[in-house]
Formats: structure tokens, sequence, C-alpha cells
């Protein structure tokens, strides 16, 4: 019986409910899957949110993921020094099998530039077309939308940098301490 209304509620019910929670938890997953593997420059975890064949669209580059992908391990290993992608406001709708989202991502992008370091602060959105096979959600198709943008020179504090000198830093491999933990 529901506790709310009284009614019972049937095992077909709870099951719907219940893959429904788990596939918007599995789509989440899947999100922050792909922002850490481009955070720690690690193409198995990049490529793992995807479906093979899966299309991306990032306006510069339109096209397989197994052709973006090998870029942006490029892009990220030689002309950034460290980045850092926020995945927020997660909207999923599901249709059986498939499923679309839209997920807002706040990127920092630390970058060389021709006069020193660089910040490139990105705030956009994923919108993307999803696919359960074999029990598995992942992306086929995504498309990268840019809402704003803004650079700023690196300026470096001598007050701040002994705080920040002592907390672990994050490195940008497998080496990373999170892979201890997750």
């Amino acid at each position: 019986m529901s506790a709310l209304s009284g009614t019972p509620v049937s095992a077909e019910t709870i099951f719907q409910i219940v893959d429904e929670v788990r596939s918007r938890q599995q789509i989440q997953d899947q999100l922050h899957t792909w922002t850490r593997g481009a955070d720690r420059i690690d193409l198995e975890l990049m490529q793992s949110a995807f479906h093979p064949g899966a299309n991306i669209n990032y306006g510069y580059s339109n096209g397989p993921v197994e052709e973006f992908l090998p870029w942006v391990v490029k892009f990220h290993s030689e002309d950034l020094v460290a980045t850092s992608h926020v995945i927020g406001n997660v909207l999923v709708k599901l249709d059986g099998e498939q499923a679309t989202s839209e997920a807002g991502v706040y990127c920092c992008l630390r970058y060389k530039g021709r006069e020193g370091l660089g910040d490139l602060i990105v705030a956009g959105r994923y919108v993307d077309k999803w696919a359960r096979r074999s029990g598995v959600w992942r992306i086929f198709d995504r498309t990268s939308i840019l809402d704003w943008y803004r650079t700023q020179e690196v300026i470096r504090s001598s007050e701040v940098d002994p705080w920040v000198k002592q907390v672990t830093e994050g490195l940008r491999s497998r080496a990373d301490i999170s892979y201890r933990y997750v």
C-alpha cells in the first residue's frame, strides 16, 4: 500500500520507479565520468561515457567520438596547464531504452598564453542523446552549447601561495590521489 494514499502499489509500478531512479543516476554518473576523464586526461574514462561511433558536435569538431577524444587528450596535454569541469542543473527525459538530457557545464581551463598563463572560464551546456544497451546508459550524440565565456590573466599572490602549497596537488593523470578512492 502507498503510505500516502492507502492504495496498493503493484510490483510492476515499483519496478518502473526503481528503474527510472536507477537510469537517472546512471546518466548523471556518466556525465561526471566524462568530466573526470577530461580533467585527469584519462582517454579510457572519457570513452566509457560514449557508445562506440557516438557523434560529438563542439562546433569546431563534429564527428565520431573516436576522432574527437584523441584531439581532447592532445589539447589538454599540450595547451592546457589545468582544467576543472563542473556539471550541474541536469535534466533527464527518459523514453524506454532511450533518453535525452541537458546538463550545465562550468569549465575553468588554464592555458599557456603568449603573455603567460591565462584562464578561460566557460559556461555552457551538454545536450545529449542516450541509449541503454546491455543495461548500460551511454551517450550516442552530444552537442556542446556555449552560453558565455571570459578570459583573464593569472595573477599569483605571495600572500596566498603558502596556503595553497600545503594542499595536496591534483594531478592530470591516473596518478591523481582520487583514483585510490573512486
